[in-house]
């Protein structure tokens, strides 16, 4: 019912400043609604580094598109970057939730708005990321850093050929003869990263040692369901604080 309303408002004046202020109040209310239902709540930051979250069995559970767990996903995206930190000698990130949330607006946002970027152009309050984490942080981050990407929620490497066919109602998508798979929240999340380490600066943003405080968050691209010429996916944000 809630993402049915927020929907219906993200289709109205991005540009209008009461417009803008509804769009914020709606997303901090759907934050707080994931908040409640998520399996892995703020709390367990703090009770988890990235080896005991890669061993948890909701890590390792294949993402259900019909009731995704959003803190669960935010979660599995910080760990996987903590995990790359480690593994190039760097100390680990610590969660703060202020950049989560600026990482959910950003990436739900992206998705409804329909671009990608790290601009704005649509919505002046949302327009840059320094912004962004304002809007959730009562004290100003020296510095800011901001990456983001695209990830499939199936087993398809990009550039390959693929069909889609409509089974019980739903589509399924095939390379050559074999069905594509649906991926766990922790195998989403290490693409995600995989996907930033090959790029020169969104690497430089996970391994700077100017940052000390991370928050991650993404939003699956529904505009992406349901259609035969393309993967379903997520556009996933991290936010980088100093």
């Amino acid at each position: 019912m809630l993402r049915c309303l927020l929907f219906a408002i993200l289709t109205c004046l991005f540009t209008s400043t009461h417009a803008q202020k509804v769009i914020l109040e709606e997303i901090k209310n759907l934050i707080k609604e994931q908040s409640q239902t998520t399996s892995f709540p703020d709390s367990l930051y703090q009770k988890n580094d990235w080896d005991t979250f890669e061993e948890l069995p909701i890590s390792n559970a294949i993402i259900d598109w019909d009731n995704i767990d959003y803190g669960l996903m935010n979660a599995a995206i910080f760990y996987a970057t903590n995990k790359y930190r480690k593994q190039k000698r760097r100390e680990a990130f610590l969660f703060d939730h202020s950049l989560r949330d600026a990482a959910f607006l950003h990436s739900y946002l992206m998705v409804q708005q329909s671009f990608f970027g790290h601009i704005n152009r649509k919505s002046s309050k949302f327009k840059t990321p320094d912004k962004r984490v304002e809007l959730f942080s009562d004290e100003r981050s020296a510095t800011v850093g901001e990456n983001i990407t695209e990830v499939f929620l199936l087993n398809y490497t990009t550039g390959t050929n693929f069909r889609a066919g409509e089974e019980n109602e739903r589509l399924k998508y095939y390379v050559n003869d074999t069905e594509l798979q649906k991926l766990t929240y922790w195998q989403i999340a290490k693409n995600a990263v995989q996907h930033w380490a090959k790029s020169k600066n969104h690497k430089k943003n996970m391994l700077n040692k100017n940052f000390s405080y991370l928050g991650c968050a993404g939003f699956i691209d529904f505009r992406t369901f349901n259609n035969k010429k393309e993967i379903p996916k997520i556009k996933a944000t991290q936010v980088f604080g100093g």
